[in-house]
Formats: structure tokens, C-alpha cells, sequence
């Protein structure tokens, strides 16, 4: 079975193996599971960590408030645009839920009333954003 694997936060983390190596560790490696399963892996990119804006998540948590929506800061391994972006700009990420929590998958699904109310967060924190903006 092949699965390519995106290493995230620290590119000297071995995930397969829960172990630390030196950047020397193989591209491709072959390993056997308990289960007799071959899990076939190849490193595809390597990216560095992006933190987001606490400016910018200082306005989601704002918008959400104002909109009386529960909300959560939680940490994304998701290689997103904001990872590219974030050595020029400040960025944010937002969430909404997804039915059982599954993403990325055919059988992600998302409400109407989640995808509503994301909207209006990033509505209301770009125009938090945008008036602080033009009053300076």
C-alpha cells in the first residue's frame, strides 16, 4: 500500500518510527506493521512551521464572540496557504466544523449553518481588520 506522508513541524521527526533522526534519514523507506501491512512512505516537501497572526486571530475570536459562536484555538498541521504566505504577510486560519470531523475525504461534510456561519466570521473580521486599517 503506498501513502505519501507530508512531515510537518520538524523535519527531524521520524512519525513512522516516533523516533528523532538527523536530516540523513531516508526518502523512502519500507516498514512492516504488526499487522503485516507494508507502508510504503516518501518525504514529498518539507516545510517550516507557520504561526499565525495574533492580531488576526484576536479579530476571529472578536467576530465569533459578537456573533455568539463557540470557537477554539487548536493547533493545524495543514500545509495551507497560509504556511506559504506567512514570511510576507500575517495570516489566519479558519475552521469550520465538519460532520465527525472528517476532512480531506469524500465524506466531509460540512452544514449550511457551519458554512453560514464561518462566512459571517470572516466577514466580520475583515471588516474589524479593514476600519483599523483606514483609521490610522
Amino acid at each position: 500500500m503506498g501513502v505519501w506522508w507530508e512531515k510537518g513541524i520538524d523535519d527531524q521527526y521520524d512519525p513512522i518510527n516516533n523516533n528523532n533522526r538527523n536530516k540523513g534519514w531516508p526518502y523512502q523507506t519500507l516498514l512492516t506493521c504488526p499487522r503485516q501491512i507494508v507502508l510504503e512512505y516518501q518525504v514529498v516537501e518539507k516545510a517550516s512551521p507557520a504561526l499565525m497572526s495574533e492580531r488576526f486571530m484576536g479579530a476571529v475570536e472578536r467576530a465569533a464572540d459578537s456573533l455568539s459562536l463557540p470557537h477554539t484555538q487548536l493547533m493545524s498541521f495543514a500545509g495551507h496557504d497560509s504556511q506559504a504566505l506567512a514570511g510576507f504577510t500575517e495570516t489566519v486560519m479558519l475552521f469550520v466544523p465538519s460532520k465527525l470531523g472528517i476532512s480531506h475525504s469524500p465524506r466531509e461534510f460540512s452544514s449550511a449553518e457551519d458554512c453560514v456561519d464561518g462566512a459571517n466570521v470572516l466577514l466580520h473580521t475583515v471588516l474589524e481588520l479593514a476600519a483599523a486599517e483606514y483609521a490610522t
